[in-house]
């Protein structure tokens, strides 16, 4: 046997040292590994001159190339968001345990990883293998040798540092561009985005005014529209209780593409409905931080009105009363729209025989506990709906709860305020070492907990204008002019949101006795 080579449990050709190694000639197994990340300013060596460099080093020493492997636009920090990333890494790392391989080329350690964890996993790997060699920047290492290891190791510890700190960084500009109340990466629909010429930085927000083009797909007709204009709408639609799909069907039908060039849908119109940002706030995991730098479409009134409307129902249904999955009965008015007084299931419609032909009734849709003619049932509701909101009192309690959901929304306005500038001083007390991290994760949680609990009592305090406007000695004809059955439901569960008790087996019992009200009947009762 050589003196300039070893076996190993293998059968793997090792090579003893350095010197023997280089003088191996093509008989050395070279893998060659180049990796960037995403780098649109080029300030880093892309992977192409990497792997050019890798090869120019396997062909100066006479080595053979085992492997060719490269990652392209791939994260190797630990802060990286893609978990199933760096294909070639892994593929690498397949051939490294065929045990052919002798040494790995690298321009920098970094490029095989910012994460020490993953370091010590490739080192021991290549260990394990017989890949006993690093050859990086030119410069050889032998794992063997403890300095040489050592220095590897240093430079592991460095690229992590870097990337650390990078990312420390990275969390500092979010803060302070949160703090400040500029926007998100992203520029919103409805709005156009202005950087500064010189420094690219962020300017000014403005709403979208370009007017646009769309054509109705079913009559031809040609219309003109703006994106902002398309915000508001959304908005002002669903104060009106006109639910998002609807929203959703009347942009498609009238040829208005979405934000993203394509189909609108109900998530796409929520989505829009729930985003901070068209009230003129800067907003972080749906909390509110900050306002921001740009004027908001719609008023903060507004947008939680919106919300409040889109939080109502938290039983797992959507605003039709419903699982997601499901539609409601477009024909039968209280169909999802009204509950089973016995187990709070919502009552659907069914038809069913009679001696006089099929029938339409109500009925429980999980026990059927209770059920109820159609007819009988949906004119009851409205004459009582209506001849509530005709009553002269309706319209002064409503005004005078108004008065008080406000006085109570400025309120929790100014606990979030407080929050949130306690949430800030708690990081700088953290950050100076003043105070203990356990005490500051408990606190963030706290004043987390009560900026949530806050923002959800202000949307419960909203009522929607279509509700106030419907008050009046005139409720009758303004609710006749309601065309939507849709419309209608969302404001029979808001206003006063029936249900149905058993009959007892009493089919001759007055529809009045099996019938209760919720909502705001019930709330402002004398």
């Amino acid at each position: 046997m050589s003196e300039m080579t070893v076996v190993s449990a293998l059968g793997v050709s090792m090579w003893a040292d350095k010197m023997a190694l280089m003088l191996g000639g093509a008989k050395v197994m070279a893998l060659s590994y180049a990796r960037a990340s995403k780098d649109q300013k080029r300030k880093s060596y892309s992977v192409d001159q990497q792997s050019d460099m890798n090869n120019e080093e396997i062909e100066k020493n006479g080595w053979t190339k085992l492997g060719e492997y490269s990652d392209n636009d791939e994260s190797a920090s630990r802060f990286r968001r893609k978990a199933a990333g760096r294909e070639d890494f892994a593929e690498l790392l397949k051939e490294i345990k065929t045990g052919k391989a002798n040494v790995l080329v690298l321009v920098d350690v970094s490029r095989s990883q910012r994460d020490l964890e993953v370091f010590a996993m490739l080192r021991n790997l290549c260990f394990e293998n017989g890949c006993f060699f690093w050859l990086v920047n030119g410069n050889l290492y032998d794992l063997r040798v403890t300095a040489d290891r050592n220095s590897l190791a240093n430079m592991a510890v460095q690229g992590e540092t870097f990337s650390d700190a990078v990312s420390d960084g990275v969390s500092r500009g979010l803060a302070k561009q949160k703090k400040d109340g500029r926007p998100a990466s992203r520029c919103p629909y409805g709005y156009e985005r202005f950087k500064d010429q010189k420094t690219g930085a962020f300017d000014r927000q403005v709403f979208d005014v370009t007017e646009r083009t769309a054509v109705h797909t079913e009559t031809g007709t040609v219309e003109e529209y703006t994106t902002s204009d398309v915000v508001e709408n959304i908005f002002r639609q669903l104060r009106k209780l006109t639910t998002s799909g609807a929203i959703a069907r009347d942009l498609n039908s009238r040829g208005i593409p979405s934000p993203g060039g394509l189909l609108w849908s109900r998530q796409t119109v929520e989505f829009i409905a729930r985003n901070a940002a068209y009230m003129g706030k800067r907003a972080s995991y749906g909390t509110v931080v900050s306002d921001g730098q740009w004027e908001g479409i719609v008023s903060p009134a507004v947008f939680m009105d919106v919300q409040r409307i889109l939080d109502r129902d938290d039983k797992g249904h959507d605003r039709t009363g419903r699982k997601a999955k499901d539609k409601p009965d477009a024909e039968w008015l209280l169909s999802y729209a009204a509950r089973c007084a016995e187990c709070g299931a919502w009552l659907e419609s069914k038809h069913k025989s009679a001696n006089n032909g099929a029938a339409v009734v109500y009925r429980c849709s999980k026990k059927y506990c209770s059920s109820v003619n159609f007819a009988k049932f949906d004119s009851y509701v409205e004459s009582v709906l209506v001849a509530w909101l005709s009553r002269p009192d309706v319209y002064q309690r409503l005004i005078s709860q108004r008065r008080v959901n406000d006085a109570s929304i400025k309120a929790h306005e100014d606990d979030i305020a407080l929050a949130e500038r306690q949430l800030g001083e708690n990081k700088a007390l953290r950050m100076s070492g003043a105070m203990h991290p356990d005490d500051f994760v408990d606190m963030q949680k706290d004043l987390r907990d009560r900026i949530e609990l806050a923002e959800k009592t202000i949307r419960a305090a909203a009522v929607p204008d279509i509700i106030q406007d419907l008050v009046g000695p005139d409720a009758a004809e303004q609710w006749a002019a309601i065309p939507e059955v849709a419309t209608r439901r969302e404001i029979i569960k808001m206003v006063c949101a029936p249900l149905l008790h058993k009959a007892n087996k009493n089919p001759r019992m007055p529809i009045e006795k099996r019938v209760s009200f919720g909502g705001f009947m019930k709330d402002l009762a004398a």
